[in-house]
């Protein structure tokens, strides 16, 4: 946000400015993302700011800050006038240099991707890049062939040629060895895609699968919370039989109903990776080490997930700026809480960020859904039904390119998931 800042304030001697992560709205892409307050933002304060100027380097005398960052938020946890003036967002139109904002679709800091919502608002001359890599100002490349020829440009009169005749937008999708330009987002052409979430059987409560129609022969509703044994779900499709480009916002459309007059959910999609398969006529190792080697060995597979896409989302923060089109992006008012009548069934529209990338044929998508608490929904007991039927579709909606299509393989047998779940967020053996 201080970087926007220096570009408002139009110092003299600023000639241009490259924003790198910079983040326009701090409530609601950071401190209250989809209304749960941040434990990144308190750890980004404590941590890179408190603890450092406390601990300074050799020879320079330590600070303590006694400024509480933490009663801040909780006392504003609405968008109100102590976050406005800390938003750079509704002053952009002061900013008269030239900006290269700078972000990555595998960066650490999910709250920038907030940004891109914003490019319809930025000052003229404002032009983005959006790496795939997810540490920029590390690329030797990028450094020469971007950040270094913006500053040549800038230092040099600022010609009417070079940068300035790049288009406003330039990505790179993840997983590609391609860029990709636009004068908006999201990207041009882009066609909105459901996958319905459906549990195939009674027993199968922690499983389900992404299925590109509704079927009627699955189980209705899953039940999440303090009556049950599970505060999560996950879904997968079958492989994809070929590659499938995403690029744009992602939205999950959870029909739900609660016990409680509020409660919370997080959303992660994943690109899954099969890695290994074991033949049953190959074991992996020697079977004098292994010597039950299970004559369905065949159905053991190794697999690996990287993270795609996340969000998260409070119910009583629900209320949007205008309903999800076909082309527009999730806009939540935050700025009057409507609480839930328990048992009463309610539409959320989940925003994940903003993505870009080619998921691989033979890859699978998986949808990790889990409930959450905030300060303010820990102390409570409830329980959450998702329901996922035809009156009421819990689905996924994907970017897809216009000329993309949903493939998948015909799968005869379930694969068995017997295997260990690593603490990560970004990778899972099977």
């Amino acid at each position: 946000t201080a970087q926007w800042f220096m570009a408002i304030q139009n110092p003299p001697h600023l000639s241009c400015i490259a924003p790198v992560d910079a983040v326009l709205d701090p409530y609601r892409d950071w401190a209250w993302r989809g209304g749960i307050a941040s434990t990144e933002f308190q750890r980004w304060y404590e941590q890179e700011i408190r603890e450092a100027h406390a601990y300074p380097p050799p020879g320079t005398p330590p600070r303590y800050l006694e400024f509480d960052l933490r009663l801040q938020q909780l006392e504003h946890n609405l968008p109100d006038s102590w976050w406005l003036v800390r938003t750079a967002l509704a002053s952009l139109d002061q900013a008269k240099v030239p900006v290269l904002q700078l972000g990555s679709f595998s960066g650490t800091l999910n709250s920038w991707m907030g940004t891109l919502t914003h490019l319809d608002s930025m000052p003229v001359g404002t032009h983005t890049f959006i790496s795939a890599a997810g540490t920029l100002l590390d690329k030797q490349l990028f450094l020469d062939q971007e950040l270094l020829a913006y500053y040549r440009w800038c230092f040099n009169g600022k010609p009417a040629s070079g940068p300035a005749l790049q288009p406003p937008l330039r990505y790179q999708p993840a997983n590609t060895e391609v860029s990709r330009s636009g004068t908006g987002w999201p990207p041009a052409n882009i066609n909105f895609t459901p996958l319905f979430l459906q549990v195939a059987s009674e027993t199968a409560v922690t499983n389900g699968n992404l299925m590109p129609s509704q079927n009627n022969l699955n189980r209705s509703s899953t039940e999440l919370g303090s009556n049950t044994q599970q505060d999560s779900v996950t879904f997968r499709t079958a492989p994809l039989q070929e590659n499938l480009d995403l690029a744009g916002p992602l939205r999950l459309e959870l029909h739900l109903s609660s016990t409680a007059s509020d409660t919370a959910f997080s959303a992660e999609l994943y690109e899954e990776i099969v890695q290994v398969q074991f033949p049953n006529a190959t074991p992996p190792i020697p079977t004098f080490l292994n010597p039950d080697i299970s004559p369905d060995m065949e159905l053991l597979t190794a697999s690996r997930q990287i993270l795609v896409s996340s969000g998260v989302l409070k119910a009583s923060r629900r209320a949007l700026n205008s309903q999800p089109g076909s082309n527009t992006q999730t806009d939540y008012s935050y700025e009057n809480p409507e609480l839930l009548a328990p048992g009463r069934v309610y539409r959320l529209d989940l925003a994940l960020d903003p993505a870009a990338r080619q998921v691989k044929a033979g890859s699978r998508l998986v949808l990790k859904l889990s409930q959450i608490s905030d300060a303010s929904l820990r102390r409570s007991s409830r329980t959450d039904t998702v329901y996922h039927n035809p009156q009421y579709q819990s689905r996924l909606w994907l970017p897809l390119a216009a000329n993309a299509r949903l493939d998948f393989a015909a799968e005869v047998e379930e694969i068995r998931n017997n295997g260990l779940e690593t603490e990560s967020s970004n990778s899972i053996f099977i």
